[in-house]
């Protein structure tokens, strides 16, 4: 779960024409940062009530180990949490200790506990599975609103749209598809992008393949071939 949120979060701040700085990778995944912000989320996960995603839908949560009906102090849940460093050893202390203790609620006086009031378990199912959906449906709008964002693609794009000999094989009022596709080589030295557009006119419509290099001073993308794909290479009949 703190993947696919962290991974929506990446996309969202790759700003306009993100193929062109640090390899194709934002600057933020690139960086420090990233992998601060994500100990960060992994040491705080249980801080609403001892609870994180997980421990909601398995019907669990982190209490005080002297007074398991009162939930720790936020302090002591991002204490134990942050033992998870030493994993290895946490495992093996789990399986010794009589009340499945790990380091850090040895350490921090924590217990995993079952609450004496929880959610049913097909309601937690179903918010999990919901959760879950919604990830995959955001994550698509994302991923397709960068796509637009990138060089790459308002290159291609700008392309298509200057060659007559896509006009006249579609008709007039050309449109461009809202569902390109957009293929990044990230060789060193040999970077290269892909796009296929489908442009649609009165008459009928085409997919176009774009390939394009990068050149590095001024880093821009350039146009090395433009191709009208036959049905068959774009999967018509």
């Amino acid at each position: 779960m703190l993947v696919l949120v962290f991974k929506l979060l990446d996309q969202l701040i790759l700003g306009e024409h993100w193929d062109l700085r640090g390899g194709f990778t934002s600057a933020w995944t690139s960086s420090n940062s990233w992998y601060a912000l994500i100990g960060l989320a992994v040491v705080s996960k249980d801080i609403i009530k001892g609870r994180s995603m997980g421990k909601w839908v398995t019907g669990i949560a982190v209490a005080n180990a002297a007074e398991p009906a009162r939930a720790p102090h936020w302090t002591q849940l991002m204490g134990r949490n942050f033992f998870l460093l030493l994993f290895p050893v946490e495992i093996v202390l789990v399986f010794t200790d009589r009340y499945c203790r790990r380091l850090g609620d040895r350490l921090l006086g924590t217990v995993v506990v079952v609450p004496a009031r929880i959610p049913p378990p097909g309601r937690r199912l179903l918010a999990l599975a919901s959760f879950f959906l919604l990830g995959i449906l955001v994550a698509f709008l994302v991923t397709g609103w960068n796509l637009r964002r990138s060089a790459a693609y308002q290159t291609a794009r700008a392309e298509a749209e200057a060659r007559p000999e896509l006009m006249e094989a579609v008709g007039g009022s050309m449109q461009i598809g809202f569902s390109p596709e957009l293929a990044l080589s990230m060789e060193p030295g040999k970077e290269g992008a892909t796009v296929l557009l489908t442009a649609e006119g009165n008459r009928a419509e085409a997919k176009v393949e774009v390939k394009m290099v990068l050149e590095a001073d001024p880093r821009r993308w350039v146009v090395e071939s433009f191709r009208i794909l036959d049905p068959e290479e774009s999967g018509g009949k």
